[in-house]
């Protein structure tokens, strides 16, 4: 796809395994970038649950 179109090239006998290989690493890097917004994702879960126990236990340090 270019510009959000699809297009069709016609693609010659003998660059068949160097496009399939290429279609492949594009796979394979996009596959890493969605694992890292997963794993990014998560962490800010995490980070959010700490410093809502870290909020929780300076209240009750203040409440004494």
């Amino acid at each position: 796809m270019v510009d959000r179109k699809k297009r069709v090239e016609h693609i010659p006998h003998e660059l068949i395994d160097l496009v399939q290989e290429r279609v492949a690493q594009g796979k394979a890097y996009k596959s890493g970038v969605a694992e890292l917004m997963a794993i990014n994702a998560q962490l800010l879960v995490f980070e959010r649950r700490a410093s809502k126990l870290r909020e929780a236990e300076r209240k009750r340090r203040v409440g004494r």
